[in-house]
């Protein structure tokens, strides 16, 4: 009304202002003015009627509000909550705060959930119709206002149907007792799912169309949003329990692990006393009896025990980490120097090249004697599996690169097939097919190479071709 009061003063200000004007100048009549106004009013008066409603919205529609706009942040808080307790919360708080309601429930029979006008989550009890449930269940209703009550009642009353009213009855005493105006419900693959109960609004206001459209909206988002939410706690309920699984089957094995592990150790020493004593009778022995060949056999046989069992026991300590390997600043050039040294006397009388490129300055935190083992089993690897014929050569090469130690020994041997390549640093893995190429040793050497790698922080890589040799590479930190 006075908005209208306002336009009209407007207009006829307008229509007697242009007459006067437009008559003592064109001499022209009011009709003329006023098609001058009207025109004007059509294109000027929406610009003035929107910038005037700025100020008596504040005043005489207090409650209201953009419902495209309450639309889209309603979604987003239906569509960035995953956790059901952090949806229901924020869809809850964002329904108050645009509709203006004196509180917002929503009720979750399913999970015996209710986040109350406290803003609490409990279980259900005391303020909780399951009578509404019922009705709204049986009759499919969206939207359902305490002011329908008296309608449903009537049309139950015609139909005799008892029950329903019975329902109703109850229901309606629930509504006024807890102060519900509305119910809307949110229904997920035609269940019945929840129920969101609102209040009254503070202004006293009725609920409008778009408040009855938006609830809605809601209704049918809310109803995605909740089966995402609930297919996620099933998910994350159920990760939880295989997470709980894993780890106490991990206690199990890391529990085997160690019991093999001791078993291990003490066959280890069980076999280690009576070896040194039938080392020590074969050395007294072999004094007794100069060159006797089954002698030496024997002792070579009692070595290569005693070197399996000692693999076998430096394989049990790295995997449970029993012993960590105390790294201390060393240089890997001047060890490797001192290291090619003894390889060349060995490898001479085999008629082995060994051909050597260390880097000076090349210094890194390791452990001095497991690095030994690991060059000198690399290289008792190159030795063990050289061509019988033609070219025969080891190369041993240090560098930095990329702040990382680079060292490699590339040989001339036999070379290893590609397939076998994935499973060479396992335990007890041989590669040679072959039998003519088959060498002792019991596949612990390079499992152990891998793991004095690992317990240096690097890595261990090979490569190979058949009949072209072998390149490992070990990359280890800079100091």
């Amino acid at each position: 009304s006075v908005s209208l009061s306002f336009i009209i003063g407007f207009y006829i200000v307008l229509v007697f202002l242009l007459g006067f004007i437009l008559r003592e100048t064109f001499e022209v009549t009011v009709l003329l003015a006023a098609g001058i106004t009207t025109v004007l009013g059509i294109y000027g008066v929406p610009f003035i009627e929107k910038y005037f409603r700025r100020w008596t919205d504040k005043i005489f529609f207090k409650d209201k509000y953009d419902y495209s706009k309450a639309v889209y942040e309603i979604s987003e808080v239906l569509n960035k909550n995953i956790n059901l307790h952090a949806l229901i919360e924020k869809m809850s708080q964002k329904l108050e705060s645009i509709l203006k309601v004196k509180f917002v429930e929503i009720i979750i029979p399913g999970y015996n959930l209710k986040y109350d006008r406290n803003n609490i989550f409990k279980p259900l009890g005391e303020g909780f119709s399951l009578n509404y449930f019922k009705i709204i269940k049986e009759k499919k209703l969206i939207i359902l206002e305490h002011s329908d009550i008296s309608y449903l009642f009537e049309q139950a009353k015609q139909k005799n149907d008892l029950k329903t009213i019975k329902n109703l009855k109850t229901a309606s005493i629930y509504a006024k007792k807890y102060s519900i105006a509305i119910f809307a419900a949110i229904f997920v693959e035609n269940e019945l799912f929840g129920i969101i109960t609102l209040g009254e609004k503070r202004s006293g206001d009725i609920f409008s169309n778009d408040d009855i459209n938006l609830l809605k909206t809601v209704s049918h988002q809310a109803a995605v949003a909740i089966e995402k939410a609930d297919l996620y706690e099933q998910v994350k309920s159920y990760s939880e329990e295989l997470e709980e699984k894993v780890k106490k089957r991990t206690a199990e094995i890391k529990n085997l692990q160690e019991e093999q592990r001791q078993m291990m150790l003490e066959i280890a020493h069980s076999l280690q006393t009576p070896l040194t004593i039938i080392k020590g009778e074969l050395n007294f022995l072999y004094n007794q009896i100069k060159d006797n060949k089954k002698i030496i056999s024997l002792e070579k046989t009692v070595d290569r025990i005693s070197k399996f069992i000692y693999d076998m026991l430096r394989i049990a300590n790295f995997d449970a980490n029993i012993k960590e390997l105390k790294l201390n600043p060393l240089s890997l050039s001047e060890l490797l120097l001192e290291l090619i040294e003894g390889f060349e006397i060995i490898t001479q009388d085999k008629e082995i090249k060994i051909i050597s490129k260390i880097e000076p300055g090349v210094n890194i935190k390791g452990d001095k004697s497991s690095l030994d083992e690991l060059v000198s089993n690399l290289v008792s690897n190159s030795v063990k599996y050289m061509k019988k014929e033609g070219e025969r050569k080891i190369a041993i090469e240090l560098k930095k690169e990329r702040k990382q130690a680079v060292l490699k020994i590339i040989d001339t041997g036999i070379g290893i097939e590609k397939k076998f390549l994935p499973k060479l640093f396992n335990r007890f893995y041989r590669a040679d097919s072959k039998k003519e190429n088959r060498r002792e040793g019991a596949g612990l050497g390079l499992a152990i190479c891998e793991r004095i790698a690992r317990a240096h922080h690097g890595k261990i890589f090979v490569e190979s071709e058949p009949d072209k040799g072998t390149i490992f590479t070990v990359i280890l930190p800079l100091l």
